[in-house]
C-alpha cells in the first residue's frame, strides 16, 4: 500500500457531488473562510444548488467534521460549522494546495496567471464577467 500523501483522501469525507465542483476564492475551505457560512452562502460561493450540498453536509455532520445549526435571527437560514474533528481536519487540507504546487512544478507567475484566466472564463460564464472580445472584430 501506498504511503499516505497531502493529496491522498481522507477517510470517512464525502466528496463533492461532481469532480472539480468546488471552486472557493482564495483557495482556502468555505467553511473556514467564511466562518460560520450559511448553507445559501456555500452554494452561491461553490456555484451549487442547496439541494446539491445538503446531502454532502448530512455526511459530514455524521461523521462529525461540522455542525449544522438554525440561526436565531433567522430560522429559515442554516449556519455550517466545523467541530473540533473537523477544525483538525482543516490543518491536513490546508497542505493539500502547496503539495498541488510543488507536484504540478510550474512557475508560481504562471499558476497565477492561469487562476485569473480561468476565474474570467466562470465569471463570463455566469454572465457576471466583462464581455468577451471577439476575434478580429
Amino acid at each position: 500500500m501506498a504511503p499516505a500523501t497531502p493529496t491522498a483522501d481522507p477517510p470517512q469525507i464525502a466528496r463533492p457531488p461532481r469532480a472539480g465542483s468546488v471552486r472557493c476564492p482564495g483557495n482556502a475551505g468555505c467553511l473556514w473562510q467564511h466562518a460560520p457560512p450559511s448553507v445559501r452562502e456555500l452554494s452561491r460561493l461553490l456555484q451549487l444548488d442547496p439541494g446539491t450540498l445538503s446531502p454532502l453536509f448530512k455526511r459530514l455532520e455524521a461523521n462529525g467534521y461540522v455542525r449544522r445549526e438554525r440561526d436565531a435571527a433567522d430560522e429559515r437560514s442554516l449556519a455550517v460549522t466545523l467541530t473540533a474533528s473537523g477544525q483538525a481536519l482543516r490543518i491536513r487540507a490546508e497542505q493539500i494546495p502547496p503539495a498541488i504546487v510543488a507536484r504540478l512544478g510550474l512557475p508560481m507567475a504562471e499558476l497565477e496567471q492561469l487562476h485569473t484566466a480561468l476565474t474570467r472564463v466562470i465569471a463570463t460564464a455566469h454572465g457576471t464577467g466583462p464581455a468577451p472580445e471577439r476575434p478580429g472584430g
